[in-house]
């Protein structure tokens, strides 16, 4: 070993001890590496010394494993362990301000190496990394606890050990993002869910967890943003044909009444495909086999829509309910149910995801041009966790195409938890 750096045999050492390496297996290991035997004595006696004292113990195992690992999220609970025993720790208090730095949390980084600071004000690691940190975050320093605190990135699970219970998941993964203030909703807030089947169970699940919600139901293959739009434009232009040519009044349990009353309208949106008329371009609506015999004819055409048609249609859902009911609220998501069929050259599983894509890059443009707006990730929550969790499709009768009813339950008793604050 043409440089000798005691602090690198030193990690060495302790990181074979603790991993269970007896004394003389490492000892002939650094001296076949030319590790003269003087150094080596004083520097295993500095690494038992070191780790008899527990909090040392943990601080050592957590500089280990981050330079072994890198970023990983192990070191930080071997700081925090060190730190509830020797809470003025400074150093404990450093590296943990590093790890966190790693994971790309800076205001919890931020806050630790403040803490180092306080014990030992000229730490120089601390003081860079205070400076790295605020340069970070910058826009959120200085202000209250609550806007410092909200998390400024997303980390994935890291083992499948933390990625197995679906509260926790939610809890810790995908929903701490999700600002509570976007929406207001409390015990009288009337609700109005419009989809599919999928849109059905998310308003019995919201019934369970203490939400009256009002449901109308849309096929699946209508359940697109093409259809909605004009649906709603056909109950409200048929309320004011009633209105200029007759005297009766609509029913109290009519849609149009539905709209007007609603406070709150969640729309779970299947499908972006659609047929249209191969010579005027406009939307056809019938019957699948009426569409299927147009297709065959070079009548209509059928294809996947674009982002933006469905953003242009999105926005008039919006501005079109809020002529009418100017307060109301909106939650749009991504139905996870499998598509039921496709046409043309892709697989189901290709068309699925290509159509879904497009609703989901569509709702994430409109929430940000609309107030009172937002999107709930059903869609990321059953597709991407169904991969680590057994049993999020299916479990009643064994279809593909249905989300469990426990799974639609858990996720919506988070957005009760979340966004209610009477319930």
């Amino acid at each position: 070993m043409s440089q000798i750096n005691e602090n690198e045999i030193f990690l060495f050492i302790c990181e074979q001890l603790l991993g269970g390496v007896n004394h003389s297996t490492i000892r002939s290991h650094l001296l076949s590496k030319g590790i003269p035997i003087a150094l080596l004595e004083i520097i295993f006696k500095r690494a038992d010394e070191s780790l008899r004292h527990e909090p040392t113990r943990h601080i050592i195992s957590g500089i280990c494993i981050m330079k072994r690992m890198g970023i990983s999220k192990e070191p930080e609970r071997h700081f925090r362990r060190a730190i509830e025993l020797s809470p003025d720790n400074g150093a404990a208090w450093c590296l943990l301000g590093r790890s966190l730095r790693n994971q790309l949390r800076y205001v919890e980084a931020l806050a630790a190496f403040e803490k180092c600071l306080s014990i030992e004000p000229t730490d120089h690691a601390a003081l860079e990394g205070k400076a790295a940190c605020l340069n970070e975050v910058s826009p959120f320093h200085g202000q209250d606890t609550e806007v410092r605190n909200r998390p400024i990135y997303s980390r994935s699970p890291e083992t499948l050990e933390t990625i197995i219970d679906l509260d926790k998941v939610l809890s810790e993964y995908i929903l701490q993002h999700v600002d509570e203030d976007t929406i207001s909703l409390g015990h009288a807030t009337r609700v109005l869910t419009i989809g599919s089947c999928f849109g059905s169970n998310v308003a019995r699940a919201l019934g369970a967890n203490g939400v009256d919600s009002e449901y109308v139901s849309i096929r699946q293959e209508d359940s697109n943003t093409f259809q909605i739009v004009e649906r709603i434009n056909d109950e409200l232009n048929k309320k004011n044909m009633q209105d200029k040519f007759s005297s009766e009044m609509q029913s109290e349990n009519s849609f149009e009444t539905s709209l007007r009353n609603a406070n709150l309208l969640i729309f779970p949106l299947d499908v972006s495909t659609c047929f249209f008329d191969t010579e005027t371009g406009e939307l056809v609506q019938k019957n699948n086999t009426e569409c299927l015999v147009g297709l065959s004819k070079g009548k209509y055409v059928y294809r996947n829509t674009t982002v933006e048609e469905n953003v242009t249609n999105i926005l008039a859902i919006i501005d079109t309910i809020r002529f009418i009911n100017k307060n109301c609220q909106f939650v749009f998501l991504v139905s996870p149910a499998l598509t039921l069929f496709t046409l043309g050259k892709r697989s189901i599983f290709e068309a699925d995801c290509l159509s879904k894509s497009v609703l989901r890059v569509a709702i994430e443009q409109v929430v940000y041009l609309r107030p009172r707006c937002i999107y709930w990730p059903s869609l990321e929550i059953v597709r991407w966790l169904s991969a680590y969790i057994p049993g999020m499709y299916g479990k009643e009768d064994g279809s593909v195409a249905h989300v469990s009813l426990d799974v639609i339950d858990t996720m919506m008793r988070h957005f009760v938890r979340i966004f209610y604050k009477s319930l």
